[in-house]
């Protein structure tokens, strides 16, 4: 019998290309304040709606139903990029964010909280902690105390689309493939 390839699976908003030019930006300017951090590659920046884990073909199918049902139906997101700072916090830092605001409305959280129950009652696991738009910029396996000394300039941008991505892992880090997109209106 055949083994059943699955693929790891998320649901996110993906920056433009401008704002993530803008955000490699900071990446560098940190990369000798932080040393042994993992930094984020442009290709991968995004902001996260849900981790899906990996999922079989049957359920990737359930997973682009959903989309599909709420493609058009939010207007797209304007962000604003507002602060630089970690998780679960800046004395033992795992994860090296971009807090992103959005200026036009709950668009958004209205997008990842409708897809959140769409696929629950479709019976997938859906993460239970409140949601907060950021990007992960970088990843500390050592943690050391952080401080982040400056403020930001202002990165704005405009998301129009929502995406269904692959993590394929591989040794020098994921490889994000897009699957499809949706529209936001």
């Amino acid at each position: 019998m055949a083994k059943i390839k699955s693929k790891r699976l998320f649901l996110c908003l993906n920056p433009p290309l401008d704002a993530k030019i803008n955000i490699i930006k900071i990446i560098n300017d940190y990369k000798e304040k932080i040393p042994g951090a993992r930094w984020t590659t442009k290709n991968n920046l995004h902001i996260t709606l849900h981790f899906l884990q990996n999922q079989n073909q049957e359920n990737e199918i359930n997973i682009k139903n959903i989309c599909h049902s709420l493609s058009g139906n939010f207007n797209p997101i304007n962000f604003e990029i507002i602060e630089i700072n970690a998780f679960p916090n800046q004395k033992k830092p795992r994860i090296i964010y971009l807090k992103n605001v959005q200026t036009n409305g709950d668009s958004a959280e209205r997008l990842q909280k409708q897809l959140g129950i769409k696929l629950y009652k479709r019976g997938f696991n859906i993460e239970k902690r409140s949601w907060h738009p950021h990007v992960t910029i970088g990843r500390i396996k050592d943690p050391e105390p952080i401080v982040f000394e400056h403020a930001l300039e202002k990165i704005k941008y405009e998301i129009k689309k929502f995406e269904l991505t692959e993590s394929i892992l591989t040794p020098v880090g994921p490889i994000y493939k897009t699957i499809e997109s949706y529209e936001l209106q």
